[in-house]
């Protein structure tokens, strides 16, 4: 299924794995416009459940902050269950790769999409170039 451009992406990073940080560097250099980054790096330490919490928490506050029709973007499995909860989803249902392994969901009860993201999968500018797609910033192939 194709995607409709969003006005804007949240991207959460929940992985710590290294080549993540080689991800979260070159979307973070590009800056591309009605992008939010949060990286578990940027907040405090703690135990992994509280920490991918926190995150979920400041994602899905950005996102409703945002216009309507936002995506969200997770890296790494804890972080993807843990907005899923933060924004009290009923279901997830997969709708297709935005990427190759970069795959785009709809979440029930709130009616949005969430793009999920294995951590250390993918080359360097995957997170860039996934948030541009939803964008409508980078066309197919």
């Amino acid at each position: 299924a194709r995607q409709p451009p969003r006005p804007a992406v949240v991207v959460a990073v929940g992985s710590r794995h290294p080549r993540v940080r080689g991800h979260v560097g070159t979307l973070r250099g590009a800056n591309p416009t009605g992008v939010v980054v949060h990286d578990l790096l940027d907040l405090a330490e703690g135990d992994s459940t509280g920490i991918a919490s926190g995150l979920a928490r400041q994602a899905v506050l950005s996102l409703r902050a945002l216009p309507a029709g936002a995506a969200l973007i997770a890296t790494g499995g804890d972080i993807a269950l843990a907005i899923c909860r933060e924004l009290e989803a009923t279901a997830l249902r997969p709708q297709g790769e935005l990427l190759p392994g970069v795959i785009w969901s709809r979440v029930e009860g709130p009616d949005l999409v969430l793009v999920t993201k294995a951590g250390g999968f993918g080359e360097e500018d995957v997170l860039l170039r996934a948030a541009l797609k939803l964008l409508g910033m980078e066309s197919d192939g």
